[in-house]
């Protein structure tokens, strides 16, 4: 695949770096035969790309794989999506909602801080953990809802999204949550 680099892992394949300057990009279901599972990190570091299409295969996208696509306002999550590395998403300001995918578990640390345009995201009700910063600094967010599955949420995790601005953000967990694993600063 000539706009892909790439690695074989036991004979499955992680997509290492983006060659291409589309502003559309699906990610490849296979290469050479085999199931392309991974976006290895910074793979998408700083481009120009607008809009991602994860295949049926994806089950993880890595660290910094899309750090600083400040064009990327659109991510079409597959459904077997189980976690986002650290830093994933960070300082994508254009994108404005997010649909998780149903089986995501682990959002990692700052995986969505800094996208300054994010106004909604939907979390799936099977996701377990939100790792510190995870969306700090997402100044437009209004309100998140968080599933009573949620295990832990890291600290900090939404510091900045009530600001000046938008002073009426809104965090509402479920009745049935367990918030005391979580970091007692989770909120801040």
């Amino acid at each position: 695949m000539q706009d892909f680099e790439y690695k074989e892992i036991n004979g499955k394949i992680e997509l290492t770096k983006y060659l291409g300057n589309e502003k559309e990009v699906v990610i490849p279901s296979e290469i050479n035969g085999k199931p392309v599972i991974s976006i290895g990190p910074a793979c998408f570091l700083m481009s120009k790309l607008e809009s991602v299409v994860l295949s049926d295969n994806i089950l993880e996208i890595k660290d910094n794989a899309f750090n600083s696509c400040s064009n990327l306002n659109e991510v079409l999550f597959n459904d077997i999506l189980v976690n986002i590395g650290s830093n994933a998403f960070c300082g994508c300001r254009s994108l404005k909602e997010i649909v998780f995918p149903p089986y995501l578990e682990k959002i990692e640390d700052y995986a969505f801080s800094w996208c300054s345009g994010l106004e909604e995201v939907h979390f799936p009700f099977g996701l377990l953990e939100i790792g510190e910063k995870g969306f700090c600094f997402c100044s437009k967010l209004k309100t998140v809802f968080l599933h009573e599955n949620v295990e832990y949420v890291g600290g900090f995790c939404f510091t900045g999204c009530r600001n000046e601005e938008n002073p009426n953000f809104t965090v509402y967990t479920d009745p049935n949550c367990d918030t005391n694993s979580w970091d007692k600063n989770w909120y801040l």
